[in-house]
C-alpha cells in the first residue's frame, strides 16, 4: 500500500496497479480475490484484474451503508468487516456481506474494537473501542491463561502487534513491549513454605 496507490512487486519490479491510496491491510479470500482496507476504513475488493476494484460498504438499518471507519481482517478463512454497526462476513457463494452480529446503541461503545489482529496460530487479538483491554481468543474460545498474563497492560493503548507462538511484540504511544511467554516469573517457581513465628491463645503467648 503506497501513499498514492496500490502496488504489486513482481520479479524485482514495483508497479502501481490502481489508485487505492494508503492501503494498510491486504488479504486474499478463498476465490483469490484481494481485499484491501485503507487508513480511512474504506474496504475494496479486487478481482483477477487488479486494476479493477469495487468499494464494499456494509449495509445497516434501512438501506444505510458504512463507507468509512471499517476494520477488515481474516479469521478461519473468512473475510470479516467490523464497524460501529456490527460484524459482517463475506459469503463467497452469495457474493455479498452477511450480518452476523448487530450492535445496538446500548452496547456500541463496548463492542467495537479499535484494533484487531489475527496471528499465524489463528488467535484473534482485539482491544476495546479505546484501544485498551487487549483480549485474546483461540479456536476453543477465550485464551484464559494469556488474558490473565495481559492484565497488567490493560490500560495501555495497543496500536500494533505481531505474535509468533510465544514471542509477542506490542507497540503503541507508550513505546514497545517484547513479551515472551516461555520466560517464567521467578517468584512463581518457588515452593511455598510455612513458618510458625508464635502461638497465641486468648492473648496469652503459648510459644
Amino acid at each position: 500500500g503506497g501513499v498514492d496507490g496500490f502496488y504489486v512487486m513482481q520479479e524485482n519490479s514495483l508497479m502501481m496497479v490502481n489508485d487505492i491510496e494508503k492501503a494498510v491491510k491486504i488479504y486474499e479470500d478463498s476465490n483469490h480475490a484481494i481485499w484491501v482496507q485503507n487508513i480511512f476504513g474504506q474496504i475494496f475488493r479486487l478481482g483477477n484484474d487488479l486494476k479493477q476494484y469495487e468499494i464494499v460498504m456494509p449495509e445497516f438499518g434501512e438501506g444505510q451503508k458504512a463507507e468509512l471507519h471499517n476494520i477488515l481482517y481474516k479469521h478461519n478463512d473468512n473475510i470479516i468487516i467490523l464497524n460501529n454497526h456490527g460484524r459482517f462476513v463475506w459469503d463467497d457463494k452469495a457474493m455479498k456481506l452477511k450480518v452476523t452480529a448487530y450492535n445496538s446503541q446500548e452496547n456500541l461503545l463496548h463492542s467495537f474494537p479499535k484494533f484487531v489482529y489475527v496471528d499465524p496460530n489463528a488467535r484473534l487479538w482485539s482491544t476495546d473501542n479505546s484501544g485498551k483491554n487487549l483480549f485474546v481468543t483461540n479456536s476453543s474460545g477465550e485464551d484464559s491463561l494469556m488474558n490473565v498474563r495481559l492484565h497488567p497492560i490493560h490500560e495501555l493503548n495497543i496500536m500494533s502487534l505481531i505474535a509468533s507462538g510465544n514471542d509477542i511484540w506490542m507497540g503503541g504511544n507508550f513505546g514497545l513491549i517484547h513479551f515472551n511467554t516461555e520466560v517464567k516469573e521467578p517468584a512463581f517457581s518457588r515452593k511455598s513454605e510455612i513458618f510458625i513465628r508464635s502461638i497465641v491463645v486468648n492473648d496469652s503467648v503459648v510459644w
